[in-house]
């Protein structure tokens, strides 16, 4: 139709403009219901999808585990025999639950508290063992495959775990002393002694604070001055070794219930088993349908990686990449997805070393489409103009959507309507060393518009 070949020939003015010189950009639009492509520029092109990579992630999720499948966290033991003590270990037990953080839990130590307190109520006071972190239903590849170095001390990138608490963050918040040079007063949310926190600070005129971890190190260096004209500040730091920093926060939680532990606070040894012990209470996460809808509008790293390990944790299989990436190809296969230059090496896309094409999220789409409950998928990615990532993006246009950049990598892909009322299935990515993912972004939000504005049947 005319109107098809005025919108092939703007597309194409779009896409050939300044600001993908020098990029490797891939581009596919579909009218979603006649499954006809109207348009595709380099569809087949391999390319690094940034937070696009959610979009697989999440529909593989959601498929595999089902939007009502909830995460389980336990506590477990020898049953009590009565006199007040457990006899033996008590473990912690992560079934892989993203969600214990805000805004799911608003006070984590509140979530331990409440577990300590109904052992309590049980009439238990003392542990004759160890306190157990049981992260074993995922391996101990904290950070994802190809994470830069860089990333390790950003709120995006903290570490992940089957047993994970406050999204692996430990909150530090620094006080003015009592009189000037005293040192600060350091306080931690979740209480723990796990990380270790050296006060380096001084009483100031000003602020000047200063906090550091090392890698792969539980160290946490405090420095500077703090002013004793102003309020406390606070710091997110992210932990090293989630299961042993879930542990020692929920050691203090039963301190404060005066149960005591003989034993130490570990994690789980290598084949070390839970079998036979009796479930003395537990914590049941939402729904994974609300939890997606946080991973998609937010963009939510952490979740994402929860996802990807629980997907093969689910099919009862190990909670690691490998197994993963076996049950995200074979989830393709069966919805006829041709998984070429497909490369996971995350769930999040926050790795560089990703690969998805176009065409591979323009079909998992469009799979989607097929099940009954779509919508209740769809309505997990961020909608236009009104939540998550793209609540200031693309205002008037009826989009659902899924944001992606990390350096040298922009991109956009979901569901757009027509005037018309056609629905579109999209995917847009691009890749350069010298992107500017801003003027990118523009570019990909003039292509969303000249979509939504199309006022006949394609």
């Amino acid at each position: 139709t005319a109107q098809l070949e005025f919108v092939r020939k703007k597309l194409s003015k779009i896409v050939n403009g300044p600001a993908f010189h020098g990029a490797r950009s891939g581009l596919i639009i579909r009218v979603l219901d006649t499954r006809t492509t109207i348009y595709e520029r380099n569809a087949d092109l391999p390319l690094a999808p940034a937070s696009n990579m959610k979009l697989l992630t999440s529909a593989v999720a959601f498929c595999k585990m089902g939007p009502d499948y909830r995460f389980e966290t336990s506590l477990l033991a020898i049953a009590p025999d009565g006199t007040g003590a457990l006899r033996g270990n008590l473990y912690l037990r992560g079934g892989g639950d993203p969600s214990i953080c805000d805004p799911f839990v608003r006070n984590p130590a509140v979530f331990l508290e409440t577990l300590a307190a109904e052992l309590a109520e049980r009439g238990i006071h003392e542990i004759t063992g160890d306190l157990v972190a049981d992260d074993s239903l995922f391996d101990r590849r904290f950070l994802g495959k190809g994470w830069k170095a860089s990333y390790e001390g950003e709120y995006y990138s903290a570490e992940h775990s089957a047993l994970s608490l406050a999204g692996n963050q430990l909150r530090i918040i620094v006080s003015p002393g009592a009189h000037h040079s005293a040192p600060g007063v350091i306080t931690v949310q979740p209480e723990a002694t796990f990380p270790k926190i050296v006060n380096k600070t001084r009483t100031t005129n000003r602020n000047s604070l200063r906090v550091g971890r090392k890698k792969n190190d539980n160290l946490i260096i405090v420095s500077g001055g703090i002013s004793r004209w102003e309020g406390p500040v606070a710091f997110e730091v992210n932990v090293h070794n989630p299961p042993l920093f879930v542990a020692s926060a929920f050691h203090e939680a039963l301190k404060k219930k005066k149960i005591r532990i003989w034993g130490d606070v570990r994690a789980i040894g290598p084949g070390e088993s839970v079998r036979g012990l009796t479930k003395l209470c537990s914590y049941v996460s939402p729904p994974v349908v609300r939890l997606l809808a946080h991973l998609n509008k937010e963009s939510d790293n952490l979740f994402a990686e929860h996802f990807l390990k629980a997907v093969a944790a689910h099919a009862q299989k190990e909670g690691n990449l490998e197994n993963a990436d076996h049950i995200i190809r074979q989830f393709l296969a069966g919805e006829r997805i041709s998984s070429d230059g497909l490369v996971v090496a995350d769930g999040s896309g926050l790795s560089p070393l990703n690969r998805v094409t176009p065409r591979l999220l323009a079909d998992l789409l469009t799979a989607m489409r097929r099940r009954d409950d779509w919508e209740t998928f769809r309505n997990t990615l961020s909608v236009a103009g009104k939540d998550g990532t793209l609540k200031y993006r693309l205002r008037g246009v009826t989009l659902w959507g899924k944001t992606g950049a990390i350096e040298g990598v922009t991109s956009l892909s979901g569901y757009v309507v027509t005037a018309y009322g056609q629905t579109l299935a999209f995917s847009m990515i691009t890749n350069g060393e010298n992107i500017s993912i801003g003027g990118v972004r523009t570019q990909e939000d003039r292509v969303i518009r000249t979509l939504a504005g199309c006022g006949e049947e394609f």
